[in-house]
């Protein structure tokens, strides 16, 4: 398996100097107006799911989901902890987890890798809490670790991760 130590000097810097962007993907801004967030894509995903219970976005060997829901006693690290259980994937293996602050939500980031389908995958796990409301969400990254685009895949995450902002 690739290793990803780009992913954690990438994060790392992601959470030290805040956000920038270093993929060379066209990004396109996408509202969840049911909850009042902004956020960015690359203009090459489809979206094929947006209500008031998920946001799915597929493009290339990349794919991200949004899912919302109320409890207020929940913390940024519970709810990425619960991503990470739900990612589907054997073997995994969590690299890098660190509370983040995502302009405006209270953030909590797990990055690691494992196996689907045979294939090596690095996922991308954020707990976020809106601050003024009970609601929480939940967004998960996934790409399947290539070589050969592995710095723009992890790129373009940490462009995503740090799009997000509350209207």
């Amino acid at each position: 398996m690739y290793k990803i130590k780009n992913v954690l000097l990438t994060l790392a810097i992601f959470c030290l100097a805040g956000f920038f962007s270093t993929a060379d993907a066209q990004m396109k801004h996408w509202t969840y107006t049911q909850y009042g967030m902004g956020f960015q894509l690359p203009s090459y995903m489809n979206v094929t799911t947006n209500n008031n219970n998920q946001f799915v976005a597929s493009g290339g060997a990349m794919s991200v989901m949004i899912e919302p829901w109320n409890d207020a006693s929940a913390s940024a690290s519970d709810i990425a902890r619960r991503a990470y259980d739900r990612t589907n994937a054997t073997n995994k293996y969590v690299e890098y987890k660190e509370r983040v602050n995502l302009n405006g939500y209270d953030g909590y980031v797990i990055v690691g890798d494992g196996m689907q389908n045979g294939k090596a995958l690095v996922f991308v796990t954020m707990g976020m809490i809106d601050p003024s409301s009970a609601t929480n969400f939940l967004v998960t990254i996934l790409f399947w670790d290539d070589p050969s685009q592995h710095d723009y895949l992890v790129d373009t995450a940490v462009d995503i991760m740090g799009s997000f902002y509350k209207k």
